[in-house]
């Protein structure tokens, strides 16, 4: 009987960390498209930014640096989302517009929408795997999916497999791990083996809280990124409205519409570097006031 006791208290131990698990994860989810949408507004802002700043004429050599600086920044976000793209493409024509049905069959984006899967690019980074995920099985499949996702290989600069590891903790409360030691202790309880049953449900709520405090983690620095993304975009806003109303001409403006301009440039650089931060890489930029 004690043991019985042990072990239903040791089953509601592990679904109540479960049901918090799958609370985070989906606020993760949630937050992470909410991301994008808020980085596809600053990638508008930042273009008509750089269709203002295109239009000055006679500028110094430093102005024109930053602006190239700023132009290598826009096309390595188009980067990203193109190699998105690409991804997503090939993986959805490769298992022939089928969803994988798990990570050993080769779940990539090709189980995500394509909205999903720019979010994802965009919050942990892309990288080719040389390959179709979906092409790949057993642990080819399983170690490319969580490369892909997290950013590529460690060797190429990416988060490596960790950072893939990180996102499909969002797909589900641990299923691929939690799943199979669900029927295990289940067999242990049809044995009557209560006292097992409640370690290895033990272990397994550790283990989940664990991944809890992953997310919370995660969480915590995609809150940051949708703050600073709010920003830049606001700031710039305001400074198309200031800059707007100025002579093209460089050379005529007052030296307060010089430090304007050149402060607006400056911020667009920088917003421009925050739209390419990747979760899990500190960047740190300042702006000009």
């Amino acid at each position: 009987m004690f043991s019985k006791g042990l072990r239903k208290e040791a089953q509601e131990n592990l679904e109540n960390k479960i049901s918090k698990y799958e609370l985070v994860a989906q606020k993760n989810k949630n937050d992470i498209n909410y991301l994008y949408l808020k980085r596809t507004n600053l990638k508008k802002q930042l273009d008509n930014s750089m269709t203002l700043i295109n239009e000055f004429r006679n500028t110094p050599r430093d102005f024109d640096f930053k602006v190239s600086k700023i132009q290598i920044n826009m096309k390595r976000y188009q980067g990203i989302l193109d190699a998105a793209e690409k991804q997503y493409k090939n993986d959805i024509t490769t298992a022939g517009g089928a969803v994988a049905a798990g990570i050993a069959t080769g779940v990539g984006v090709a189980a995500l929408a394509p909205g999903a899967a720019m979010a994802i690019a965009t919050t942990f980074g892309t990288a080719s795997t040389g390959a179709a995920i979906s092409t790949l099985s057993g642990a080819a499949a399983t170690n490319a999916a969580l490369a892909w996702l997290g950013g590529g290989s460690l060797a190429a600069g990416g988060a490596g497999i960790a950072g893939g590891e990180a996102f499909l903790a969002l797909a589900g409360p641990l299923g691929w791990a939690i799943g199979g030691a669900g029927l295990a202790a289940g067999g242990l309880i049809a044995n009557g083996k209560n006292k097992k049953a409640a370690e290895e449900m033990n272990r397994k709520a550790a283990k989940v809280q664990a991944e809890i405090r992953k997310q919370q983690a995660i969480n915590v620095e995609v809150g940051k990124m949708i703050e600073l993304t709010q920003e830049d975009t606001k700031d710039l806003t305001n400074r198309i409205g200031k800059i707007h109303g100025f002579s093209r001409n460089y050379l005529v403006l007052d030296n307060q519409q010089k430090q304007l301009l050149m402060a607006f440039v400056n911020n667009v650089q920088a917003s421009s570097e925050h739209l390419n931060m990747v979760l899990g890489k500190d960047q740190k930029f300042v702006k000009s006031n």
